[in-house]
């Protein structure tokens, strides 16, 4: 359900992120808007393995598909945030439709959610290892999307960046996804996701 312009704005940039990373999945609605990121690149229709490279790094550059937001829109109730990273509507996967937010890839299911990070931040995101056998993250136009166990994402040092991209999930494509996210030096935080599974315990 839209609730005023924070959804009306997520929804928009949602819209866009699908425009911009088909893989071939369930048809994607196609609605128009002036306001959202300047998206640059687009993701190939090139079905993930659930295995890959150890990590990769994408930055605010020419190649990289990503987007600047002009204005960040306050986080509702289905986004996921941990410091300066943001899942708009990620909540929502619990009891979604899979084909909802994406669809069969080769041996799983590939699903597309940008990563929004807060200008000048830095963000580890790592698939926990024992789970490493079932999910991936697919982030990294100029590594082809190609999974990866974990991506460090860098925002342009002068305004918020979403970049384009999503998870790779095995099997029937349900799972309750672990991921660590460290930010900065921080300490890393655990945080797990109901890829379509129901509630997970944390």
């Amino acid at each position: 359900m839209v609730r005023g312009a924070r959804a009306s704005a997520a929804a928009v940039l949602a819209v866009m992120l699908l425009e911009s990373c088909s893989t071939g999945g369930a048809p994607e609605s196609s609605t128009s808007s002036g306001q959202g990121p300047d998206v640059q690149g687009s993701a190939p229709s090139r079905p993930p393995a659930s295995t890959g490279v150890p990590s990769r790094s994408v930055w605010c550059r020419s190649g990289e598909a990503h987007g600047r937001l002009a204005s960040r829109p306050p986080s509702g109730k289905t986004d996921v945030v941990v410091g300066p990273l943001r899942f708009s509507g990620l909540k929502d996967w619990q009891d979604g439709r899979r084909t909802d937010f994406g669809g069969r890839t080769g041996a799983g299911w590939h699903y597309k959610i940008g990563a929004e990070i807060e200008r000048g931040s830095v963000v580890k995101v790592s698939v926990a290892p024992e789970a490493r056998q079932r999910a991936s993250l697919s982030y990294g136009q100029k590594d082809g999307y190609t999974p990866a166990a974990e991506v460090t994402f860098s925002a342009c040092p002068d305004s918020d960046t979403v970049y384009v991209g999503g998870f790779f999930i095995s099997g029937d494509g349900r799972f309750c996804l672990p991921l660590d996210v460290q930010a900065g030096k921080a300490a890393p935080r655990r945080i797990v996701i109901p890829v379509f599974s129901g509630a997970c315990r944390a």
